[in-house]
């Protein structure tokens, strides 16, 4: 178990580092407005509105507010008393190196924002998710429950397969929160119906111990 996580790491770690070093701004602020565009089409006008609310206070918090967003633009891009101060050095970077790492800065700053819109979007389905949850859940601890009275089979690979769907929706959602591609709102539900789906299946299928 440990070599998968360990893999997922590794990719999403890949992931945003190549967004960072390829993907101009440009592009992203185009993700970021189809997005929102989409959004006002699927959730409505007031609630896309309070989820691009909800999204500039998170990234406020994690990003202005701490002071991670100056450091960053300071360690990557000197301030113009320490380009001054670097004497013959002054103009080295000036007009290629600076502008690009500013953009990468930039770049990563509208990552984190598309992050937090993404993750507004799941607050705002997960009350309804847990609803659907609930039932999801009892109905496979009752069937379990039948399963183990009467002495009917429960299948291990079922269970597998349950536990590793779940495991796919949550890979592929991680992925899909930091891509740099527009994602339909409905993205969020349809997940979140898969894995309630694959939970059900998995308590099904729980081995029964005597």
């Amino acid at each position: 178990m440990q070599k998968p996580l360990f893999l997922i790491l590794i990719l999403l770690v890949f992931e945003i580092f190549m967004i960072i070093l390829v993907v101009p701004t440009d592009w992203m602020e185009d993700v970021i407005r189809k997005e929102q565009m989409m959004g006002r089409a699927f959730l409505g006008e007031s609630t896309q509105l309070a989820l691009t609310s909800d999204a500039e206070r998170m990234f406020n918090s994690l990003m202005m507010d701490t002071g991670v967003y100056q450091a960053v633009h300071q360690f990557f891009i000197p301030t113009e008393e320490e380009r001054l101060a670097s004497g013959a050095m002054k103009d080295l970077g000036r007009s290629e190196v600076f502008p690009y790492a500013e953009s990468r800065v930039q770049a990563l700053a509208m990552i984190v924002f598309q992050v937090m819109i993404r993750i507004s979007e799941i607050m705002l389905w997960m009350p309804y998710l847990l609803v659907l949850a609930v039932p999801a859940i009892y109905d496979g601890y009752c069937q379990w429950h039948i399963n183990r009275s009467s002495y009917q089979y429960s299948s291990p690979l079922m269970h597998r397969y349950g536990m590793r769907g779940m495991g796919l929706v949550l890979l592929a959602s991680l992925m899909i929160s930091i891509v740099p591609l527009p994602i339909p709102p409905v993205v969020v539900p349809v997940a979140g119906f898969c894995m309630i789906a694959f939970l059900g299946i998995t308590i099904k299928n729980i081995q029964k111990r005597i």
